[in-house]
C-alpha cells in the first residue's frame, strides 16, 4: 500500500499507540507494523531508525498532549498560582483517567529503560516544567513557604498525583459520598462512576499545599 511521507508517520503513531494499548508492547514491532500497514520494514526505516526511535516518538506525542492541556492552566490569568497548581494536578489526573493506556506506557519499564533522544526529553521537561514554573510564582508572591526547594515540592506534588492516578487507573480505590477514598475492585469507570473524585483531589492537593505554606 502507498502512503505519503506525512500520512505514514501519522498511521505508524496512531498504529503503535492502537497496538501497544489493545496488544502490549511487546507485540510492536516494525515487521508487526509493517504487516499491519502493508508495507516494506524499510519504509519505516526511513522514518524511524529503530523500535527504539518509534517509542521515543509515540511517549513524546503523549507528554504534548498533556501538555496541551497544562499550557490552558498556565496561561489562564484568572487564576491565581495556588488555584493553577491545584488545576495542574487534577487535570494531570483525569489525562490519566482518561488515556489510561497512554499514561501506563508512559511510565512502562520499556520507557524506564529506553534511550530517550533529545525530543522525548525536551517534551518530559516541558511538561514537567509546568508545576516547576508555578511553584516558583507561588513562592515569589508569598503563597508558599521559600524555605523549601521548589524541586522537592514540585516532585512530592508529581509523585501524589501519580499515585493517585496509577491506584484509580487499577480500580484500587474510589471516593465515596463523604468524600474518602475507599478500596474497590469492581469500578470499571473511574471518571464516568466517581462524582465525587474532582471534588476530593481538589481537597487533597489543598492540603498537601498547606504543608508547603507553613
Amino acid at each position: 500500500m502507498s502512503y505519503h511521507k506525512v500520512d505514514l508517520k501519522r498511521k505508524l503513531l496512531e498504529l503503535s499507540i492502537d497496538i501497544i494499548a489493545k496488544q502490549g508492547i511487546k507485540k510492536l514491532t516494525i515487521a508487526y507494523l509493517a504487516k499491519k500497514l502493508d508495507i516494506s520494514q524499510p519504509a519505516i526505516y526511513r522514518h524511524y531508525t529503530s523500535k527504539n526511535a518509534l517509542l521515543c516518538e509515540v511517549i513524546a506525542c503523549a507528554y504534548r498532549d498533556l501538555s496541551s492541556e497544562l499550557d490552558i492552566i498556565q496561561n489562564d490569568n484568572s487564576k491565581d498560582c495556588i488555584n493553577k497548581i491545584i488545576s495542574i494536578g487534577i487535570t494531570y489526573v483525569f489525562f490519566g483517567l482518561k488515556n489510561p493506556a497512554k499514561y501506563k506506557f508512559m511510565f512502562s519499564e520499556e520507557i524506564q529503560t529506553a534511550n530517550m533522544d533529545s525530543n522525548l526529553q525536551n517534551d518530559l521537561l516541558y511538561c514537567f516544567n509546568h508545576l516547576v514554573v508555578e511553584f516558583k510564582n507561588a513562592q515569589k508572591e508569598g503563597s508558599l513557604s521559600s524555605n523549601i526547594d521548589i524541586n522537592t515540592m514540585s516532585n512530592l506534588y508529581w509523585s501524589l498525583g501519580h499515585g493517585l492516578t496509577c491506584l484509580l487507573i487499577d480500580n484500587q480505590m474510589v471516593i465515596s459520598s463523604s468524600g474518602l477514598p475507599e478500596p474497590t475492585a469492581g469500578i470499571k469507570n473511574p471518571i464516568n462512576g466517581n462524582e465525587h473524585l474532582e471534588k476530593y483531589l481538589d481537597t487533597t492537593f489543598r492540603l498537601l499545599i498547606k504543608g508547603f505554606q507553613d
